[in-house]
């Protein structure tokens, strides 16, 4: 059964990481936002991630790994407390 998990990236690597997760079949969910930035003295819009470093993943972990998300490249840790690794339902991100 596919279940939602937290993951966290190292710095400017969410997009590699969304890559070769999805590459494994591994749905991917990283909340993005237009922001306003000075790139070289002007003003530029940018899409900005709503919770730096970490993405929310769905997969089976039956047919994929914990081990296998955890070594996945884009530096990648699966969110886990006492080694235990949790699953939270999508319907608290939508509130």
């Amino acid at each position: 059964m596919e279940k939602w998990y937290l993951l966290y990236c190292k710095t400017g690597q969410d997009l590699r990481a969304i890559e070769h997760l999805e590459r494994q079949g591994v749905n991917c969910f990283s909340p993005r936002y237009e922001a306003e930035k000075m790139v070289r003295n002007r003003k530029r819009k940018v899409m900005e991630p709503l919770f730096p470093n970490y993405l929310f993943v769905k997969f089976d972990y039956e047919f994929i790994h914990f081990s296998t998300i955890n070594s996945t490249r884009g530096e990648i840790t699966l969110f886990a407390l006492a080694n235990y690794q949790y699953w939270f339902p999508m319907k608290l991100l939508r509130h």
